[in-house]
């Protein structure tokens, strides 16, 4: 783990753990094979986060490598959380997740 913390710190190095590929830019691990990992899971309930929270456009977040799982989860999960703060509402990012009444 040590060296996975100065390792994370070095933008040109891929950093492959047994969780998965590290994202540095939205400090994730994202599984190499995620797709067959999600088909594997049947979640009750599923929380989201959004950078942005907007009437019209929805949920939203920065990164679109976020979207995939974020997708799957909206589609597969029987109840979901949108956990935001003030300071999102009203903010719409690059990404989209959904409208308000799916999440």
């Amino acid at each position: 783990m040590n060296t996975f913390l100065v390792l994370q710190e070095k933008p040109q190095c891929r950093v492959i753990l047994c969780g998965g590929e590290f994202h540095a830019s939205n400090a994730i691990f994202k599984p190499l094979d995620f797709q067959e990992t999600l088909n594997n899971l049947c979640p009750d309930i599923a929380f989201y986060s959004a950078a942005g929270v907007h009437i019209e456009k929805g949920a939203t977040c920065f990164n679109l490598e976020e979207l995939p799982v974020k997708h799957w989860a909206m589609s597969m999960a029987q109840h979901h959380v949108l956990v935001v703060d003030h300071s999102k509402f009203g903010k719409v990012r690059p990404a989209r997740m959904g409208e308000l009444k799916t999440l």
